[in-house]
Formats: structure tokens, C-alpha cells, sequence
């Protein structure tokens, strides 16, 4: 089995047709990862991050060139299964600056262009937040992320959520077996300072976890919908305190360790059924 792992990006153009066909650069990765290498400091560093993803959008709608067709993986024939997972942070339906109105239909058109088997879509949250968050700014997104939902379901997917304040969806079209929500943070979740007001915001971060059936395979394929937090101190009393998404990931280490005894378990329980006499 093969995962082919397809990041998007806020900024795509809103029709498969319209985007670009040119051939990708020799370096067409993420600036921000490589200013990371090169630079510590500027790890975690958000305004460093939304300056680097603006600059990667620009340079990839005239560089990008369009992601291979894809069978759905209950399609394909195999034994060679080929799953195609998306992973598109929408920032609310924001835009990449957080401030330009992106048309639900718009982002359905490319999800359905690029035929995804699993899709992951962070910052898509329930309703609910715009009262966390303020009603006159974040009413009119929210809503536009249900209208996403309905065009999401409509294409045949089935949609869970982390638990998050601003919610990680995970869609799929495969068979899910077991899914599981669970928080990252302590609550009420992790404060830290943001903004040209440098406001205090508290965010509680999450993931999903999900096992799906793969079509001949007798093994799920287990996978975490999650967004780590976009700053990695936070504010204690008086205190900065650094580790923040070291510590999320850890949470996210130790429960795949604890789902893989209950695996492991399970697996040994049914060997020792089948093995009984009729």
C-alpha cells in the first residue's frame, strides 16, 4: 500500500483547470522549513510563518504544476493499493491573510478535482466558536464552512472533527472502524500572546483518530487528524514558557502507543479464538 500525501494550500485557485501546469522549481518546498533549518529562532515564530506561506503561494500558482489523477482506492484493483490523502489548512474559509472571504463551492471544486480518499482540513470549526471568538467576525466564515460540510457530504464523504476550539475535519470515503477524539492541551487549553495588540488568546489543541478498512487488507490504516499549536510558548502567570507543541506531540505518541497494545490485544484475543476447537 502506498499514501500519496497531498498538502494544499489557502491560496489554490478555486477550479482544477485553473491551476498551473508549469514545471515546479527545483525548490518547491516549504521557505519556512528551510529559513527553520538554517535559523532555530524562527520556529514557532508566527508572523515568520504567514510571511513564508505568502511568499510559497505567489511563487506556486505560477510554479505549481497539477497533481496526478487519482482511483479511488475502492476502485483500484491492486494488490498494490495507492491512498490518496489531502491536507488543506482553510483558516476558516479567511483566505491566507484571514481577512478575504474564500467561497465554500470555490475549495469543494478543487477537493473534488483531486478525488481524495482521505481529506484533513484544519481550522474548519463547528458552530460554535463565533461565540468564542467574536459573532461580527467569525459568523459569516463559520457558516460557510457548514455549506462546505453539505458540498463535503454530497461527494460521498463521511466527516468527524477533533475536539478542538477551532476544529481539525477529517472526511473520508473509506469504511472508518474505530475513531476517537482527544485533547492535546490541559485545560482550558494553552495561552499565549498574539496580534498587534499582543491579545492574550487561549486555544485548546486536539487531534482525531481514526482507523480505516482498506479493501484486501486484513490491517486498518490508522491515522491522526490533528493541528499542533501555531506558537510554541505560552503564557504561565508572568512567565513565557516554551514546549508547547514538543509536549502535544508526545500526547499524540503516547496514545498511538497505548492504541497499539489495545491493538495488539485485540489481534491476540481473536488468533486464540480461532485456534479453539469447533
Amino acid at each position: 500500500m502506498t499514501c500519496q500525501a497531498l498538502p494544499c494550500n489557502a491560496a489554490m485557485q478555486p477550479a482544477a483547470d485553473t491551476l498551473a501546469r508549469k514545471k515546479a522549481p527545483e525548490h518547491h518546498g516549504s521557505s519556512y522549513l528551510r529559513l527553520g533549518r538554517e535559523q532555530p529562532s524562527v520556529v514557532a515564530d508566527r508572523d515568520v510563518m504567514i510571511r513564508c506561506y505568502l511568499e510559497d503561494i505567489r511563487r506556486l500558482q505560477s510554479d505549481a504544476e497539477q497533481p496526478p489523477s487519482h482511483e479511488a482506492v475502492h476502485q483500484q484493483a491492486g494488490p498494490d493499493l495507492v491512498v490518496r490523502l489531502v491536507t488543506w489548512n482553510i483558516n476558516i474559509l479567511m483566505g491566507a491573510d484571514g481577512a478575504t472571504e474564500v467561497d465554500p463551492w470555490d475549495v469543494a471544486s478543487v477537493v473534488e478535482s483531486l478525488n481524495a480518499d482521505v481529506l484533513v482540513l484544519q481550522e474548519a470549526p463547528e458552530v460554535g466558536l463565533e461565540r468564542l471568538w467574536g459573532s461580527a467576525y467569525y459568523e459569516g466564515p463559520v457558516k460557510r464552512v457548514r455549506v462546505l460540510e453539505k458540498l463535503l457530504e454530497g461527494m460521498g464523504y463521511r466527516l468527524s472533527r477533533s475536539p478542538a476550539t477551532n476544529g481539525t475535519l477529517l472526511a473520508t470515503r473509506l469504511a472508518v472502524t474505530f475513531s476517537e477524539g482527544h485533547e492535546l492541551d490541559l485545560n482550558p487549553g494553552v495561552y499565549s500572546v498574539n496580534g498587534p495588540n499582543c491579545s492574550l488568546w487561549c486555544e485548546m489543541r486536539a487531534a482525531r483518530f481514526v482507523e480505516l478498512a482498506l479493501p484486501g487488507m486484513r490491517g486498518p490504516l490508522a491515522l491522526y487528524a490533528t493541528h499542533l499549536h501555531h506558537k510554541d510558548i505560552e503564557r504561565r502567570c508572568d512567565t513565557d514558557v516554551s514546549g508547547v507543541r514538543l509536549r502535544e506531540a508526545e500526547v499524540l505518541i503516547r496514545h498511538w502507543r497505548e492504541r497499539r497494545e489495545v491493538a495488539t490485544s485485540q489481534a491476540s484475543g481473536e488468533d486464540r479464538s480461532e485456534k479453539q476447537p469447533m
